[in-house]
């Protein structure tokens, strides 16, 4: 009999599973371990099997969507449908229901925008929005990944994640910065500054998405932190009608304050 009082179906060789899959999970593991897309070979080395077996796999995985392939380098990385079963994880979270009422409760009393973020594999990923009447950042999608160093969401999660959980990201936006003009911090001095200053204030602010300083629009990002002090995820408001960063409208103290809130939740459940 089943724990529930119901009679077992499954007899002893079903009860062992099916190898293929925990095979099949063990390449999808070796994918999810890397920070970038992968090569074949790669993978081979960290799922601990031959290259023929684990492209046999990863074929499989392509056709369902769990798996996406570069077409030029031929690198594999985790695709679309692996997305949205990461998000539907997510979504069973506490911290994710506590936060998505908090943001609720925000885009209502202020009629602004609100963006629930985690830190992904490739940086601070959405994965709740709450949209005001303006409208104006229609293009934000679920699962949207934003720059690390050029949004208020990335200054957060930087100022209170392990350095070695950023590098990469870290990394890449110092090198595109060079390229670009007005977009915040170029060398590791200048952002150690600016991350500084967001722990000190509680709150990060940032430049629009598309990587250029833009004054008609405003953001402003502060993290619920875990019982070690690191940012779980973060909560980012913006606007292009509200000066989010003057804290006489008191919209900051108010963000910061159901931030703390979740925090504090999100500890007490630890």
């Amino acid at each position: 009999m089943s724990r529930r009082g119901k009679p077992s179906h499954l007899n002893p060789e079903e009860k062992r599973g099916i190898q293929s899959i925990d095979v099949g999970i063990g390449v999808l593991n070796a994918v999810a371990s890397f920070l970038r897309p992968a090569s074949l070979k790669e993978l081979s080395d960290v799922a601990g099997m031959p290259a023929s077996k684990v492209h046999r796999y990863l074929t499989s995985f392509i056709r369902t969507g769990l798996i996406a392939q570069d077409p030029i380098s031929g690198r594999y990385d985790l695709g679309p449908q692996a997305l949205q079963l990461g998000l539907s994880a997510i979504a069973r979270l506490d911290i994710v229901d506590i936060a998505t009422r908090h943001m609720a409760e925000l885009t209502a009393e202020y009629d602004i925008m609100s963006l629930l973020n985690i830190w992904g594999d490739q940086g601070p990923t959405v994965i709740r929005i709450k949209r005001s009447t303006e409208n104006i950042f229609s293009s934000i999608a679920l699962g949207a990944v934003l720059p690390p160093l050029r949004s208020a969401t990335g200054l957060a999660f930087l100022a209170h994640l392990p350095e070695e959980m950023t590098k990469i990201q870290i990394d890449k936006g110092l090198k595109e910065a060079k390229k670009l003009e007005n977009t915040g911090p170029k060398t590791k001095r200048e952002l150690a500054d600016i991350l500084n200053k967001v722990r000190t204030q509680g709150y990060s602010t940032g430049f629009s998405l598309s990587g250029t300083a833009n004054p008609s629009m405003s953001a402003i990002a502060v993290p619920l932190l875990d019982i070690q002090g690191e940012a779980s995820a973060v909560i980012c408001l913006m606007s292009g009608l509200t000066d989010l960063t003057d804290m006489n409208n008191g919209i900051a103290h108010k963000l910061i304050e159901v931030c703390k809130e979740a925090s504090l939740v999100t500890k007490s459940n630890e």
